[in-house]
């Protein structure tokens, strides 16, 4: 279950590369899921794995039965504010093209720091 938020936090990589580079993929014939469904799909696509990241997270908590250890599934949550800025540019955002290409690298640092926090979380949650 774990691996389902970093899952949905690598797609969203891929979601802003094929956000940024949809007029150039039309023109190649590339079909992403962008290119078919627009670029309004990928906006919300991309609104909703980062807020399904998230809900995962109170998911765990929901679910951990042990008490003395509940706390650190919601470690990833520590994390939240950087997100906040990617949401904004990505998802409700006017940058289109170039102007994306910052928010590529915003994702993958997002993901990254998500799962440190997860990873510790589950060390800490592990050594008790």
């Amino acid at each position: 279950l774990c691996s389902i938020p970093i899952g949905f936090l690598a797609t969203n990589i891929i979601v802003v590369n094929n956000l940024r580079d949809r007029h150039t993929d039309i023109h190649a014939g590339k079909r992403t899921m962008t290119v078919r469904f627009g670029a309004t799909f990928a906006k919300m696509e991309y609104l909703l794995l980062v807020v399904a990241s998230y809900v995962f997270c109170v998911y765990f908590y929901l679910l951990e039965a042990a008490e003395s250890v509940r706390w650190t599934t919601l470690l990833p949550l520590l994390s939240l504010p950087m997100s906040i800025p990617q949401l904004k540019a990505v998802a409700f955002g006017g940058k289109d093209g170039q102007m994306l290409n910052e928010h590529v690298g915003g994702a993958a640092k997002l993901q990254l720091v998500y799962c440190i926090l997860m990873t510790a979380g589950c060390l800490i949650a592990n050594t008790r």
